[in-house]
């Protein structure tokens, strides 16, 4: 069966890999990194501003959470230990972590996780690894380790999480996701700066090991090019519209840090997307949504 015939019209999906500053633990010069350290709150504004945005056009979307923000400050040391395979594998160095990530509000954010379960549009929140660690590169031990915890410290939340983004979009070891209840994961799709993207025609989803594999269309960030970006996004957005296909934006909130034209493009973009939705032209869905129609009709 072709994969339009289960999705039925086309498909709007938007993934927010939420980090704070997990995200760049390899990276440690990062410009946003820094904006952050400067001021901590930044990391939560932006969070607050995407969550008001949402509210406004009436739009759920899949928040990939880095599991160790599921813990407050100081949490992690009855659940953590030097034990833990990504620390035996010297993926994260134990002093470092129980020195200066333990208690500090860039490495927690069990305030931004309540702040999404209370927003008035009903958000996903799946899962983005634990400690945000190159998966290709980790033992099967290590990315086991990485998910259970993080389903673990989720479920008692009550939230199960259904979705998954690998870090960096770095995929490998599919199968493990499904034996930690995942029903979908995000596929790559077209290198990010391709400035040709407005021309490709997005993967569609496809089952893989028992999950679903949900391409992304585009990175809604463009630090070359950023006064293009809404204009190729709703061109992207209209093909999907009539080839009626699955049209996936993904960004990190700290991208709205480091490019001021985002917050007013992504707001003009999402204007957009509301009104082909109210036009019923599309249909506005989670990945974890997604996947459970997908179930549904294959």
């Amino acid at each position: 069966m072709n994969i339009h015939d289960l999705t039925r019209q086309s498909t709007f999906i938007m993934s927010l890999d939420t980090e704070l500053a997990w995200g760049f633990l390899h990276h440690p010069k990062s410009r946003a990194l820094v904006t952050l350290q400067n001021d901590p709150s930044h990391g939560r504004d932006m969070v607050t501003f995407l969550l008001k945005l949402l509210e406004k056009y009436y739009i759920p979307a899949t928040w990939a959470i880095v599991g160790h923000l599921f813990l407050q400050p100081g949490e992690g040391r009855a659940l953590i230990s030097r034990e833990m395979a990504s620390f035996k594998e010297n993926w994260l160095d134990w002093e470092s972590y129980n020195s200066n990530m333990i208690h500090n509000p860039l490495y927690c954010g069990s305030d931004i996780v309540e702040k999404i379960l209370t927003c008035r549009v009903d958000q996903e929140i799946g899962l983005h690894s634990f400690f945000h660690l190159p998966l290709p590169q980790c033992s099967r031990q290590v990315v086991t380790a990485e998910l259970e915890i993080g389903v673990q410290l989720a479920r008692e939340k009550g939230i199960c999480p259904q979705s998954f983004v690998f870090p960096g979009n770095g995929i490998k070891h599919v199968d493990v996701l499904e034996s930690n209840g995942f029903q979908s994961y995000r596929g790559r799709n077209s290198p990010r700066w391709n400035l040709l993207n407005t021309l490709a025609s997005p993967r569609p989803p496809r089952q893989k090991h028992g999950l679903w594999e949900i391409p992304s269309s585009i990175c809604f960030v463009d630090p070359l090019l950023p006064s293009s970006l809404l204009a190729r996004a709703r061109l992207l957005l209209s093909n999907a519209i009539r080839r009626m296909e699955v049209f996936h934006i993904f960004l990190h909130p700290h991208n709205l840090l480091t490019q001021p034209s985002l917050t007013k493009h992504l707001d003009q973009f999402l204007g957009t997307v509301a009104k082909k939705r109210d036009e019923g032209k599309l249909q506005v869905m989670t990945m974890q949504q997604l996947a459970t129609q997908l179930n549904s009709t294959s």
